[in-house]
């Protein structure tokens, strides 16, 4: 009789349904690039080397860029605090997720370009029981970083 009962249980697949948005509410940077393979990121004409200026932006559907950056960085921590949240629109869709050296801190050097450090690929969901809020962990290289997020469903 117990064979029969067991017999007749079915494990059942479980699909976390989509959610309506993700909300980005934090991002933690561990590990970046300091230098451009050994060159400093910002290396003046006149003047000495510095760290870089480190801010991020999150590209796909949307673009989103950084409200504040971190002068002068040299490797410590970078938590990304102020301007969150921020909310994407299209979880299924393939984002990057961009560190980028801020060059002109001031407006007044208009021949500057920023420099783009790293991207990293990033599906912000894959329906594997993602809920709730929750810290996603991205690496690529020599580049590590959480993100919270928080999943919404209408």
């Amino acid at each position: 009789i117990a064979s029969m009962l067991l017999s007749g249980c079915k494990d059942e697949e479980v699909i976390t349904p989509v959610p309506s948005g993700i909300r980005i509410n934090e991002i933690i940077v561990y590990e970046y690039p300091v230098t451009d393979g050994g060159t400093p990121w910002d290396d003046p004409l006149f003047g000495s080397a510095t760290g870089p200026d480190v801010l991020w932006q999150i590209t796909g559907p949307q673009t989103i860029w950084s409200s504040v950056y971190f002068p002068n960085t040299d490797g410590d921590v970078l938590e990304f605090t102020e301007g969150f949240p921020v909310l994407l629109n299209d979880p299924e869709a393939l984002y990057q997720v961009k560190l980028w050296d801020k060059d002109d801190l001031d407006g007044s050097d208009l021949a500057s370009s920023d420099d783009e450090m790293v991207s990293i690929a990033w599906q912000p969901f894959s329906n594997s029981g993602e809920t709730g809020t929750e810290w996603i962990e991205l690496t690529s290289g020599n580049t590590v970083m959480d993100i919270q997020v928080t999943y919404l469903f209408e």
